[in-house]
């Protein structure tokens, strides 16, 4: 069930919660698996850091093939702190760059052999934060993709 599965998910990515590259939570959606964008993404870019990233996609994939997992669905959830993006640039709002994010995370998750049928793409921008985005590093933790497992209804 999915409390196995959480507990299989703390353990597979030990070294990067240790790191605080990832946290992994269970809720009453399913279990959370969240990537700091800091971590894996170029800073306000949605293209990933395939070398540093490359490690914790392959885990993930890993972890949804597996058996008690490979029937759900997964959302891939991109969020943003509220600073603005440049208008000019190649993402122009904050909801933009949350979508382009999940969706940089979800090629990759296909390209190393998860099932497409799985997933879905959120973009949430600046409007789900964990935190208040008072401090650097409380936006630098709002700054996150959340690949959510979700519980089967």
């Amino acid at each position: 069930g999915m409390a196995k599965a959480y507990k299989e998910a703390v353990s597979v990515f030990q070294a990067e919660i240790k790191t605080r590259k990832v946290v992994v939570d269970i809720t009453e959606r399913g279990i959370i698996v969240s990537l700091s964008a800091d971590a894996y993404f170029r800073p306000a870019s949605a293209e990933l850091d395939i070398d540093q990233a490359r490690g914790v996609l392959e885990k993930l994939v890993a972890l949804l093939t597996k058996t008690d997992l490979k029937d759900k669905k997964v959302r891939i959830e991109g969020h943003t702190d509220a600073t603005g993006t440049d208008p000019d640039g190649p993402w122009p709002t904050n909801w933009k760059l949350s979508a382009a994010r999940s969706l940089s995370v979800l090629d990759y998750l296909i390209d190393f052999g998860a099932e497409p049928s799985q997933f879905s793409v959120v973009g949430y921008g600046e409007y789900q934060p964990i935190f208040p985005n008072d401090t650097e590093e409380h936006r630098s933790k709002n700054r996150r993709v959340d690949v959510v497992i979700l519980r089967s209804k």
